[in-house]
């Protein structure tokens, strides 16, 4: 296979909100063999995203994904991404009259796009050498998942300290 080598070079800008991925957890991985039918070409799908604040300055964002036959699932998987907000930008986002976290739509979707790819990483591994490594997770358009244009917020109260960590 050929390919044609581009190089882009990326202007150095600071992100308005500075972050690094702190750890990667496999929540679940199954294949369930007997809900596998090799002859059925219907598959379906089944995403579910999950945004979190376990402690101070992390985030965390879990995705699950079904290959569904027969309203049955046959390979399961879903992962965790836990981001560490640099404490700069945690203190820019903290609402102070409101007693709140606030994380602006576009960092979320930025986040779950990170987790999802994570997740396809995920699922590659765990099948490489299989007959299921042909399913893949297909490319998702975060802005139509989600239910609403609102900011995702959580109150301060419920966010354990970080030496709870």
């Amino acid at each position: 296979m050929n390919f044609i080598m581009m190089q882009f070079n990326m202007k150095t800008k600071e992100l308005p909100i500075q972050f690094q991925i702190n750890s990667i957890k496999t929540e679940e991985f199954a294949i369930i063999e007997e809900a596998f039918d090799e002859q059925n070409k219907e598959t379906h799908y089944s995403l579910e995203t999950r945004l979190g604040i376990p402690q101070a300055e992390v985030i965390v964002c879990s995705i699950g994904f079904k290959f569904i036959q027969n309203n049955i699932p046959f390979l399961k998987v879903r992962a965790s991404c836990f981001f560490e907000i640099k404490k700069e930008s945690w203190d820019s986002i903290i609402d102070k009259e409101n007693n709140k976290v606030v994380l602006p739509t576009h960092f979320t979707d930025h986040l779950v796009v990170l987790t999802l790819g994570t997740l396809r990483g995920v699922l590659h591994a765990k099948t490489e050498g299989t007959k299921f490594n042909r399913f893949f997770i297909p490319t998702v358009n975060i802005t139509e998942l989600r239910d609403d244009e609102n900011n995702f917020s959580i109150s301060l109260a419920d966010i354990p300290g970080k030496e709870s960590r």
